[in-house]
This record gives structure tokens, sequence and C-alpha cells, in this order.
């Protein structure tokens, strides 16, 4: 079967187009793009770390993020795939202090 993965070069333009398409066309640079791709464990879960044996395995699916800097403090997400929005306020953020 032929696999459904689009190479990275042509997700990014797309990702750019509907950023532009929602946001407005006059927007920045992104200022950060990140691709995580799919995995599962077929047997352990969170052993790998702790010296036990896991089967990992690569998905055909993945998660793109594309950030664009703004002029205020507003955090807008949006999901393709949920067709929804969230937003909030960076200073509302509260730190996590690392262990």
């Amino acid at each position: 079967t032929k696999s459904r993965m689009v190479p990275e070069h042509e997700v990014i333009p797309r990702v750019l187009d509907r950023l532009r398409e929602r946001y407005g066309p006059d927007l920045k640079l992104p200022v950060v793009a990140a691709f995580a791709p799919g995995r599962v464990n077929l047997i352990g879960e969170h052993t790998d770390y702790n010296e036990g044996f896991v089967f990992p395995m690569c998905l055909e699916y993945g998660t793109f993020v594309v950030g664009v800097q703004t002029a205020d403090s507003k955090c807008k997400v949006y999901s393709e795939a949920m067709q929804a929005e969230v937003s909030f306020e960076l200073d509302e953020v509260k730190t996590v202090a690392a262990k």
C-alpha cells in the first residue's frame, strides 16, 4: 500500500499557507517550526529509560507545530485536526521548578 506520509518539504509550505489564511497574510516568518513523528510502544511503556524492554514502532502520523511572535502576550493555539482554537495570556503561565 502507498504511504500517506507527506514529506516535510511539502508540509511546511502547507502549514505556513494555513497559518496565513487563519491569522493574516502579513505575519512575520515563524520563529519556531517543529515536527514530532508518531510512535507507539508495542511492548513496554516508560521502561526504555528504566533499563527495561521496549519495542517502539513509528507511525505514519505526526504533529507539526509552527509559532509566530506577536506584539502582545496572548498565545493562540489552533488545531487543524480538531478545528478548534484556544488562547491564553503568557503572563498567566506558571513556571514549574525543576526537581
